[in-house]
């Protein structure tokens, strides 16, 4: 009998999102799974609609245990596994696991959120520094360029990042953000009432500048109300800044804010949309892509965000338009009004690109494939 091959997952929080993927990998025959998480939900994902869910028999929370060493020790065999390392404290991690010369990889989306911010989110600016940025943080990446067996990256973004900071192309593997599949179920009542016949924009994310969500009124706008309404689902962190754009733009009766709805519930949002956007200026990923495709939905997607270079195939199944550009975002959403046969073939192609690449068994067997020789 073929021996197991002993993997360790290090994040910082319990995710619904990544809950499908942990149990695609543990039920694997050749894989034998440790997961541990450096933190508890925090107050402000639960205020997202995230809930605590029972841990899986391979999770374990380590908040409560200060010492990397200590944490390590929840693992009797944490010597002969291969970590791998997804969380913001990685570096002691990292260090104390290349010190024993325990075999590990890192994970992660792309930097550059802080720049981002600093920058308050000129996006024209930030592409222009972002080499220079990289340049600056070789040193921070220094370990997993000359130590971890492999680097995963979430997405193209990220690949091309690390490149950018000097980790050799062959050790860099894509690794996506993959949520579990959304199904098709009895659209959301509060947004039929709300689109009374019209086809429904969607977005669902934290509605605050980041999101792009001021962006996106601004394109609705635009658009002078052709058949579509807007929906925004999420938590509202701009202190009604945002309410009172969309009443100064008149769109009172053209945009609905959702407000934040429950993992469980969000089925019957997605079911209830016609195009699925995610208008960010900056974002490691957009888990938000994942799920419009996994329900069949045409995906607009800003070109900061990792995810819609890998489920947006151009022209296919949607549209990527430049971050920050609220006329280019328009111009995407356009498309579909001007051209509505296009919404049932686009939808069928994101649901296609979900399934052939981005489920949780496709991320686990990429896992299994690059580790087994390591």
């Amino acid at each position: 009998m073929r021996e197991k091959l002993k993997i360790a997952i290090w994040m910082n929080i319990p995710s619904h999102y990544q809950r499908a993927f942990f149990e695609a990998l543990s039920t694997r025959d050749c894989i034998d799974l440790q997961v541990r998480y450096l933190e508890e939900l925090p107050a402000v994902r639960k205020a997202q609609g995230w809930k605590e869910q029972a841990f899986l028999l391979c999770e374990q929370c380590v908040a409560r245990i200060s010492r990397v060493e200590d944490q390590l020790e929840t693992m009797p065999d944490w010597r002969e596994r291969i970590h791998i390392i997804s969380c913001v404290y990685s570096r002691p991690l990292a260090e104390l696991l290349t010190q024993h010369n325990v075999r590990w990889c890192h994970w992660s989306e792309r930097p550059g959120v802080q720049l981002a911010r600093k920058l308050r989110f000129n996006m024209r600016l930030f592409n222009w520094l972002y080499p220079i940025y990289l340049q600056f943080k070789k040193r921070e990446y220094h370990l997993a360029a000359t130590s971890a067996v492999a680097v995963f990256g979430q997405g193209k973004l990220a690949v091309d990042a690390f490149k950018g900071m000097g980790i050799n192309e062959s050790k860099i593997v894509k690794l996506y953000y993959t949520p579990p599949a959304l199904s098709r179920t009895e659209p959301n009542a509060d947004i039929v009432r709300f689109a009374n016949g019209r086809r429904v924009f969607l977005t669902v994310c934290m509605l605050n500048e980041r999101k792009g969500i001021d962006l996106l009124l601004r394109a609705m706008a635009s658009l002078k109300n052709q058949g579509w309404c807007l929906v925004l689902c999420g938590r509202d962190l701009s202190s009604g800044r945002l309410a009172d754009l969309a009443e100064k733009l008149k769109l009172n009766n053209d945009v609905l804010f959702l407000g934040a709805i429950p993992f469980e519930n969000l089925n019957a949002v997605y079911s209830a949309a016609d195009v699925d956007i995610l208008a960010s200026r900056f974002d490691g990923w957009g888990a938000v892509l994942n799920e419009g495709a996994s329900v069949g939905l045409p995906l607009i997607g800003s070109d900061s965000a990792g995810a819609s270079w890998e489920l947006i195939c151009e022209g296919e199944n949607g549209f990527r338009f430049a971050a920050g550009n609220w006329k280019k975002l328009a111009a995407a959403m356009k498309h579909y009004v001007d051209h509505p046969e296009l919404l049932k073939s686009h939808g069928a192609r994101s649901r296609e690109i979900f399934e052939q690449g981005f489920s949780p068994e496709c991320n686990a067997e990429t896992v299994a494939r690059t580790l087994a020789g390591k």
